[in-house]
């Protein structure tokens, strides 16, 4: 069962390598010596949940709706995790245990993907502000500054569009843990549902704002059919969510 540690992971393998004596003979590099290692985690994710509010509350664009929208994916995916967590210590749930132990994986994987992008949303947004700041002096200097551009919007749109599939992803789960779960956890479903709903909407409004100043007809279309049909399907799985929970509390 996946569950997470609490503790940063830096910790823990600094732990781990104190533990085991991997230093005791020769200068033992983490990055160098443990493969796949997670880069670290982003600036916005390692603020307090009060620090990051503030920062989304100050007179600059970002954060934005965007790093709010992965969160909001990213929280519902926890309570995902959580209600399968939880139910799979229950006796009476032992013959689910794969079920849930492949649920709660899942949704712990997609709430650190989740997480990556709070940051990700922000940093393509600067990508779009950093080619605005380019010079315009020259028609030389116009084609570059225009081409940039047009690179950023399609940055700063594929990122949310990431985003809104994760957030998709993260509904399902909850669907299933409404579904498979203990019924006393089928409110904590229910609420990682609706947070990974506005997820999926919140992504698509910041995908959809940029489709507006990119020239490219084919990659509009494209997105814009794919954000639809994302929208769609997030939406009937939300209620289905809703049906389960309204069984038992209603």
């Amino acid at each position: 069962m996946r569950k997470s540690t609490g503790l940063p992971l830096g910790d823990v393998i600094e732990t781990a390598v104190q533990a085991m004596g991997l230093r005791d003979v020769a200068p033992f590099e983490t990055e160098k010596k443990v493969l796949g290692l997670p880069g670290p985690a982003g600036d916005l994710v390692r603020k307090t949940v009060g620090e990051f509010v503030d920062e989304v509350s100050r007179d600059t664009p970002a954060p934005g709706g965007g790093s709010i929208a992965a969160l909001s994916g990213s929280i519902g995916a926890a309570l995902a995790a959580m209600v399968a967590n939880l139910t799979a210590g229950k006796a009476e749930f032992a013959d689910r245990y794969e079920e849930l132990d492949g649920l709660a994986t899942r949704a712990q994987d997609l709430k650190d993907l989740l997480l990556a992008a709070v940051d990700a949303d922000t940093q393509a947004f600067n990508g779009v502000m950093d080619a605005l700041r380019m010079p315009k002096d020259t028609s030389e200097q116009k084609a570059a500054r225009s081409q940039a551009l047009q690179s950023g919007y399609k940055h700063a749109t594929e990122v949310p569009l990431q985003t809104a599939r994760q957030c998709r992803a993260a509904l399902e789960l909850c669907l299933q843990a409404a579904r498979c779960g203990n019924d006393v956890m089928i409110t904590d479903a229910g609420v990682g549902a609706l947070v990974a709903l506005a997820g999926v909407k919140g992504a698509a409004y910041n995908a959809r704002i940029n489709l507006k100043s990119i020239k490219d007809p084919e990659f509009v279309a494209r997105v814009g059919a794919e954000i639809a049909h994302l929208l769609d399907a997030s939406r009937g799985m939300a209620d289905l969510v809703e049906r389960e929970v309204e069984r038992v509390v209603g």
